[in-house]
């Protein structure tokens, strides 16, 4: 299950956001997701987001979420912080 949820993981932020990563951020992504290397895949897309100040929806972030949680990732959770959007209160 924990494969499951890495994996399909890695593989919609590739999909998700592929435009959003340069040629080589792309290429090095895809290499990792071929190898079922999907940490760096993961790690790989959310540098590039954070980099260009983009965030990711809701569902995407609790699915983040749930992945670090189950790894306890917790060097990683200042890129998750950068992807989340800012909420502001109606």
């Amino acid at each position: 299950m924990v494969r499951t949820l890495e994996s399909d993981l890695a593989w919609h932020l590739a999909q998700q956001y592929r435009h959003e990563l340069s040629e080589i951020e792309c290429h090095t992504v895809f290499i990792h997701l071929g190898i079922e290397d999907y940490v760096p895949a993961i790690i790989g897309v959310l540098t590039a987001l954070a980099a260009h100040r983009q965030s990711v929806p809701e569902g995407t972030l609790q699915q983040l979420h749930s992945w670090m949680g189950l790894y306890h990732w917790h060097t990683h959770r200042d890129l998750v912080d950068r992807v989340t959007p800012i909420r502001v209160d109606a």
